[in-house]
């Protein structure tokens, strides 16, 4: 008879043995990792699942696909790094009741790769103002001053010019230099105009204001490449906020002004096409991928053994019985029953999990079935019997510790196909759209055509997709370091 003081001296010798296969040691040292991110995501990424909608505040002074920060360390250029600035100059002309107020930040651009963006946001409060203006002053203002082309006579960029009407009391902005079309246009008519005064237009390439990079046209060099392959301006630039206004802040000047540098790199994970930071959705990917696959992993063991032991301690015709009723749920098809569901149900993560769950026994069980009719005619069964044990009993307490490991070992394999099943799902465009998944990264990147510019994009795609593959060596690894314990044969080979 076994007890389950045996069970846990055999678990005991297996774990022993388990630690010789090194395979299986590292999948475990994977498995455990990936584990740890999950259970950590609600605090090293709070918010993030219901945040993740395209064109929430939280991302918004991000940059746009921005590889991750450490590219730099491997390759020979020095990229630009986030950076917020928030010390700046401030100064008041005209009067009171018709004030324009500046302020201007420093920023010192040494970067090889220049910043991605720049933002500049403010709030105040005002009886009424009317414009609003962006001024970059370069490194190389004292040399382009007075020269034909700048709006501004020391040789400025602005950037915006934007007469605007705003009515009384609190007011706020964010301008960007790449959402901003009038960017586009003021910088290409500034610039176009220099180089034709100072070159000639024959002598430089005029790619059109629709196809101009704002950012590194502004921290690039003035020479006949300034807007087709601009070459980077280091040196500090001075990037001042003008706000005209009646009585603004009662005379105390802007409540806030801040200017974000997006820098060329950002994140460990690097962001995307929607500035989302990759990173803290991959966490989350991996905290949903093991909830559905273990899940899954777990009510197959169950459900496996239970159903294959049973039938094999019974025979007779509750065997035949039962594996004509076991072939009838294994024709049951799990992908169109799926899609149905989901499609005019539900799409919810539990709904899938649940669909899974109920199917993914089934090749398990007939194994085990077939494993269970060796177990059963084992003599502490007859012992067993003989004491006047009851089936349900003999089943679960005797029959099931012994076949326990292989199920463990076989719902392993499962975790892997279970996450894939579900990536592939939101390519199909029935995944769960109140989560983040790995599914949902990979599936906003080929919406975003990522594939076809993986050089600019690769990040996009790699780290979701390694994800997977990392959760699915250690899942298999580990299952196969258990069946070469518990089948010599297989550890012969």
């Amino acid at each position: 008879m076994v007890h389950w003081e045996d069970v846990k001296a055999d678990a005991l010798e297996t774990l022993g043995e388990f630690k010789k296969h090194k395979i299986g040691l590292i999948g475990i040292t994977l498995i455990t990792f990936m584990i740890m991110l999950g259970l950590l995501a609600p605090y090293v990424a709070p918010g993030v699942a219901e945040d993740w909608d395209k064109g929430h505040p939280r991302w918004q002074s991000n940059p746009s696909q921005a590889p991750p920060v450490w590219v730099d360390w491997i390759t020979r250029d020095d990229y630009a790094r986030q950076e917020t600035l928030q010390d700046f100059e401030h100064n008041e002309t005209g009067p009171p009741w018709r004030e324009t107020h500046t302020h201007t930040f420093t920023y010192d651009m040494q970067a090889d790769v220049p910043p991605k963006e720049i933002f500049y946001e403010f709030s105040g409060e005002s009886d009424g103002y009317d414009n609003r203006k962006i001024i970059i002053e370069r490194p190389d203002s004292d040399e382009l001053d007075g020269k034909d082309g700048f709006r501004q006579s020391e040789g400025n960029l602005m950037v915006l010019d934007e007469p605007r009407k705003g009515s009384e009391g609190n007011f706020s902005g964010t301008i960007t230099t790449i959402r901003k079309m009038e960017i586009r246009d003021n910088l290409h008519e500034d610039i176009s105009a220099y180089l034709n005064s100072q070159v000639g237009k024959e002598n430089f390439s005029d790619p059109g204001e629709r196809n101009i990079n704002p950012v590194k046209t502004i921290f690039g060099k003035a020479n006949e490449k300034w807007l087709s392959d601009p070459e980077p301006l280091k040196g500090k630039y001075n990037i001042t906020i003008e706000i005209e206004a009646d009585n603004l802040g009662g005379g105390e000047g802007l409540d806030e002004a801040t200017v974000e540098i997006g820098g060329a790199v950002y994140g460990i994970f690097g962001t995307d096409r929607d500035r989302r930071d990759i990173f803290l959705g991959w966490i989350w990917g991996a905290r949903f991928g093991l909830y559905a696959g273990g899940i899954v992993a777990l009510t197959t063991i169950f459900f496996s053994t239970s159903y294959g032991m049973t039938s094999a301690y019974y025979g007779g015709w509750v065997d035949e019985l039962m594996s004509r009723i076991h072939e009838i749920i294994m024709g049951i098809p799990t992908l169109p029953i799926l899609i149905i569901v989901l499609e005019f149900y539900s799409r919810s993560i539990n709904m899938f999990v649940l669909i899974y769950a109920l199917l993914m026994w089934r090749g398990a069980a007939r194994v085990i079935r077939a494993r269970g009719l060796q177990v059963a005619q084992d003599t502490y069964i007859e012992a067993a019997e003989s004491l006047g044990s009851g089936s349900g009993r003999i089943i679960f307490r005797h029959m099931i510790p012994q076949i326990l490991p292989y199920a463990v070992a076989q719902a392993a394999l499962l975790v892997p196909i279970v996450i894939m099943a579900e990536a592939g799902l939101h390519i199909l465009g029935l995944g769960d759209p109140s989560i983040v998944t790995w599914g949902t990264i990979l599936t906003e990147a080929r919406a975003a055509k990522a594939t076809m510019n993986y050089q600019e994009s690769w990040f996009w795609i790699l780290f979701p997709g390694l994800g997977m593959v990392l959760i699915g060596f250690g899942f298999i690894s580990t299952g196969m370091a258990v069946e070469r314990i518990i089948n010599p044969e297989m550890q012969q080979r």
